[in-house]
C-alpha cells in the first residue's frame, strides 16, 4: 500500500517546479496523510503556512507551497515522516515583464553553412550522369559548414571552393553535420559543362524566407522572441542552425482561410529596401530569438505585462493577439482547452480552440503565418500559438511563454531547450508548423538554391 502511494505521489508531484516570488502552489493528491517536508537551504518556500527548513515541516496533502525569495531549494518528502517519497527541487525567479507582440514579420534566417537540399545530377557524357555526392554518403538535410578546412558562409561560396578543388585536379574534403554530429567525406568533383564549372552534384541552400508572428520584447534589454517552433527547411524538414538573420514589418495583404484537412495561411509581403525590425541569433525548438534595432508597431497591449510560468496557465478563456489584415495587430477570444504541466514536445504544451466569431468568419481558425501569436490570459502573457490541426482547424497547439523566455536569455534555463518526445505529450493530430514562405515575389536571394 505505501508503495503504491508513493509511486501515486511522484505521477502528481513533478520533480522540479518553478515560482514566482510570492507566488503559491499545491502539490500532490488531496489525500488526508502526513507528509514531513525537509528543505535546504531554509528561507525560500513555505509549507502549509510555515517557513521550511532544515528541521522539517510536517503538514497534510496536497503541499500549499508558498515561495518566500529568489533562490533555489530542495525539497525531500517523506510519508509518515519516514517513508521517503519524493525530492523536489523548487527554484523561485523573478516574474519577466514583456511587451506583447502579436505584429506579422518578415523572417530570413541564414544558415550556418549551406542545406543540401536535392540531388543535382552531373552530365558526365554519353548520356551517362553521375553524383559525387550521393556516391560518398552526403544526403538532403545535411548542413556543409567547411569546404577544405575553410568555413561555408553562402551557396556561392561554396560553388567556388569546390570548382576550386577541381580546377586543381584534386578532391575536396566535405564537413558537414548530421543529426548534430559532424562528419567529413573526401570527393572528386566533375566538371558540369551546364555550369561551366567543377560540382559535387546537389542543390544548396543558405537561407529560408517565410512570414511569422512577433511574440513579445523586452524594452529594457532590447531580446525580442517569434514563432514558437523552431524554422525548418520546407523541402527536406531539416533544422537550419542560426547564421545570422534579420526579422522585417510584413503586410498581410489577403487570408487564404483553414478548412479541415486544408489548412489556410496568411498571405504576407514585405517592402523591397525595409529596414530590418531586428536581428536573429538563436533557431531553437521554441522559435527564433534576438536583438530588436527598433521597435514595432504597437498593438493591444502597448506596455509592459507579467508574464506566467508554466505551473500558473490554467485551462479557460483567453486572447490571441495577431494580424489578419494589414499591419496592425488585434485581440480575439480564444479557449485553453488542455495543458500538460510537465511541458510538451515542439511548442506543444497546450491545445487551444478559437471561439472568436470574426477570426472564424475571417480565417477558419488557424492558419500558417499565426505562429508566435501571443496568448493572454488574467493579464498575464502564458504562451503562444505554435501548430494546427490539420483535421480541426479551429484547434492547435500552443507553447509556454516560460520555455520561449528560457530560449530567449530572458529567463535563466532550468534545462537545455531541445526537441524531442517528452513525458506527458498531449495527443492529438500535430498539424503543421505555423510559418509560411513568403511569395516568390520578394528578393530572389532570400530563399533560392545553387547547383554546387
Amino acid at each position: 500500500m505505501l508503495s503504491a502511494l508513493g509511486s501515486r505521489f511522484q505521477v502528481a508531484v513533478p520533480d522540479r517546479v518553478r515560482l514566482a516570488p510570492d507566488a503559491t502552489r499545491q502539490l500532490g493528491p488531496g489525500l488526508p496523510l502526513p507528509v514531513a517536508v525537509r528543505a535546504d537551504p531554509p528561507g525560500i518556500v513555505r509549507i502549509g503556512g510555515e517557513e521550511a527548513g532544515r528541521g522539517g515541516v510536517t503538514t497534510r496533502l496536497p503541499l500549499a507551497l508558498q515561495a518566500l525569495q529568489s533562490g533555489v531549494a530542495r525539497l525531500d518528502l517523506s510519508l509518515f515522516g519516514w517513508v521517503p517519497i519524493r525530492q523536489v527541487t523548487v527554484e523561485v525567479v523573478a516574474r519577466p515583464e514583456v511587451v506583447p507582440g502579436g505584429q506579422s514579420v518578415g523572417v530570413v534566417l541564414r544558415s550556418r553553412g549551406v542545406l543540401v537540399v536535392d540531388y543535382a545530377p552531373v552530365p558526365a557524357g554519353g548520356g551517362r550522369a553521375v553524383i559525387p555526392a550521393r556516391e560518398a554518403g552526403i544526403r538532403p538535410g545535411d548542413v556543409i559548414q567547411r569546404i577544405d578546412g575553410t568555413p561555408v558562409e553562402s551557396d556561392r561560396a561554396a560553388a567556388r571552393l569546390i570548382d576550386a578543388a577541381g580546377r586543381a585536379g584534386r578532391p575536396v574534403e566535405i564537413e558537414f553535420v548530421r543529426d548534430g554530429r559532424t562528419e567529413r567525406r573526401r570527393l572528386v568533383p566533375i566538371f558540369n559543362p551546364d555550369q561551366q564549372r567543377y560540382a559535387i552534384g546537389v542543390w544548396v541552400r543558405d537561407s529560408v524566407a517565410g512570414v511569422g508572428t512577433l511574440t513579445f520584447y523586452d524594452p529594457q534589454t532590447r531580446r525580442y522572441a517569434a514563432l514558437g517552433h523552431v524554422v525548418t527547411d520546407a523541402e527536406t524538414r531539416a533544422e537550419l542552425p542560426a547564421g545570422g538573420g534579420e526579422i522585417l514589418p510584413a503586410r498581410i495583404t489577403a487570408i487564404e482561410p483553414s478548412r479541415n484537412g486544408d489548412p489556410g495561411e496568411k498571405v504576407g509581403v514585405v517592402a523591397p529596401g525595409e529596414a530590418p525590425l531586428g536581428t536573429i541569433d538563436r533557431n531553437t525548438p521554441v522559435g527564433i530569438s534576438g536583438r530588436l534595432l527598433r521597435e514595432p508597431l504597437p498593438g493591444p497591449e502597448s506596455r509592459p505585462v507579467p508574464t506566467a510560468l508554466a505551473g500558473e496557465v490554467r485551462p479557460g478563456p483567453a486572447r490571441i493577439v495577431t494580424v489578419i489584415e494589414g499591419e496592425e495587430p488585434r485581440s480575439f477570444d480564444i479557449e485553453i482547452e488542455r495543458i500538460n504541466p510537465a511541458g510538451g514536445n515542439g511548442g506543444k504544451d497546450m491545445v487551444i480552440r478559437v471561439t472568436d466569431p470574426e477570426l472564424l468568419a475571417v480565417a477558419g481558425g488557424i492558419v500558417q503565418g499565426m505562429s508566435g501569436s501571443p496568448i493572454l490570459q488574467d493579464g498575464r502573457l502564458v504562451g503562444a500559438v505554435t501548430h494546427v490541426f490539420v483535421n480541426d482547424a479551429t484547434r492547435g497547439y500552443a507553447v509556454f511563454i516560460e520555455r520561449m523566455l528560457e530560449a530567449a536569455g530572458s529567463l535563466p534555463a532550468r534545462q537545455p531547450v531541445q526537441a524531442g518526445a517528452g513525458p506527458g505529450s498531449l495527443a492529438g493530430d500535430p498539424g503543421p508548423a505555423l510559418f509560411c514562405p513568403l511569395p516568390s515575389t520578394e528578393p530572389d536571394a532570400w530563399a533560392q538554391t545553387l547547383v554546387v
